[in-house]
């Protein structure tokens, strides 16, 4: 948890937020619909991923050199 809080701290995205908001490149309505659609994605892909089926043993080496 400590170590959670400290990554917090320093949350590069919260830096990258400000920047694009105070060099006008893009409003906070865009931004919030935009990190909207960024949560929609990883929900979904975490829903597909929690409903398939884990992959063969055989697979686990597929294409590793």
């Amino acid at each position: 948890k400590e170590e959670v809080g400290q990554y917090k701290a320093i949350d590069v995205l919260k830096g990258v937020k400000k920047s694009i908001l105070d060099k006008k490149i893009s409003s906070e309505e865009q931004l919030k619909k935009i990190e909207k659609e960024i949560k929609n994605e990883i929900e979904n892909a975490y829903i597909f991923a929690k409903n398939s089926k884990m992959p063969d043993e055989q697979e686990l080496f597929k294409d590793v050199l």
